[in-house]
């Protein structure tokens, strides 16, 4: 069941105050697995036995990822994601745009700003992203994020080649191929991408 502390998060917030319709969804609560069941009972399960990621449901051709709520506190939960413009999340009951990070006035600036540099230690996938994101919405890259970045861009691989791949492919596909080889240049991923 859905329960007082489930927040819609992430990427589908950010299209729709971009006046885009999100094709998938990602629900942070308390309880996953009773959250997606009590719309569906058939759900995927991601992750492993030790790395449990979330559950999905897929209804209506749509995606609707569930995870847990990090340690149960959505204000926890925002400040570890890795861009602004991601870490906005809506209170299931109420409605309520929580937007901590300023992730709208990003929006509306267009820039692409890390929530805080730790965040791309965690994941450092998460400095790929950041061009994906660039490119994808024709964003800038915030001077402070670019310099971290730039930092930590050799640890790009040390991420598995097939997420890499992933990343890269949609980078490319966007069609905006020179934008895409500048950011790479720039954020000093070029190099270690070889």
């Amino acid at each position: 069941r859905l329960d007082d502390d489930s927040y819609v998060v992430g990427g589908a917030v950010r299209d729709l105050l971009l006046g885009r319709d999100p094709s998938d969804a990602d629900i942070a609560c308390i309880d996953p697995l009773a959250a997606a069941r009590s719309i569906r009972d058939k759900v995927i399960r991601l992750g492993d036995a030790e790395h449990l990621s979330a559950y999905r449901i897929v209804e209506n051709g749509h995606i609707y990822d569930f995870a847990a709520l990090l340690d149960r506190d959505i204000d926890a939960d925002l400040a570890r994601r890795d861009f602004t413009m991601n870490a906005m999340a809506v209170h299931l009951g109420s409605g309520q745009l929580l937007d901590p990070h300023r992730g709208q006035r990003d929006l509306d600036a267009r820039l692409v700003r890390m929530v805080q540099p730790s965040n791309f230690d965690d994941d450092p996938l998460r400095v790929l992203k950041g061009v994906r994101m660039a490119v994808r919405f024709d964003f800038a890259i915030e001077d402070s994020t670019l310099e971290a970045m730039r930092e930590r861009a050799p640890r790009i691989v040390d991420i598995a080649a097939e997420r890499v791949t992933y990343e890269l492919s949609v980078i490319l596909g966007a069609g905006k191929v020179r934008r895409a080889l500048a950011l790479l240049q720039s954020t000093g991923l070029a190099e270690p991408l070889g």
